[in-house]
């Protein structure tokens, strides 16, 4: 088992997909397929005695999943059957940094919130899905399909503090 950064090497154990939730099993990981904290979550998929990557768990900061249902931009996440995460549960296991509607576009980002900030306003912030970058994101969305005026824009993001300039959360 070789460790690369966040990524560790496992035989799999099963048949599991690219970007799903994944738990440890007799030495192998298998596709987690109860609502318990992950170990990680499958880079690629593989099937059984196959070795694949896994980014683990512990490592923090930014992670892509599968979602079961539609989720909500800010919202907790937890962990769901089959590998994938979902809107309900019993033990939170990130926020979703965007809002996802499932089989359209079925990848969410979420954040473990550990190390970036002490509260969840602070860290909605800070990975740009509170209610202020959403309305800005809107607005901009609405500029560009002519609906308003590009200059609403500008001015919402001088009125919420935004600096568009700013780095890639998921980078700094």
């Amino acid at each position: 088992m070789e460790i690369e950064g966040n990524t560790k090497s496992f035989n799999c154990g099963g048949t599991i997909g690219a970007k799903e939730l994944v738990k440890m099993s007799t030495g192998n990981v298998v596709q987690n397929t109860d609502e318990g904290v992950p170990v990680g979550v499958a880079k690629y998929g593989g099937v059984a005695n196959d070795v694949i990557a896994v980014r683990l768990w512990n490592a923090g900061g930014t992670i892509h999943c599968i979602a079961a249902g539609a989720i909500t931009a800010g919202a907790a996440v937890y962990a769901a059957a089959s590998g994938k995460i979902e809107a309900a549960g019993t033990a939170i296991i990130g926020y979703a940094m965007e809002a996802k509607i499932p089989f359209r576009r079925p990848l969410v980002k979420y954040t473990d919130g550990y190390g970036r900030s002490d509260t969840r306003e602070a860290l909605r912030r800070h990975f740009e899905v509170d209610a202020a970058h959403l309305v800005v994101a809107t607005l901009k969305r609405l500029a560009e399909s002519g609906a308003v005026e590009a200059a609403s824009v500008k001015q919402a993001l001088a009125a919420f503090e935004i600096d568009p300039e700013r780095p890639e959360p998921t980078l700094v």
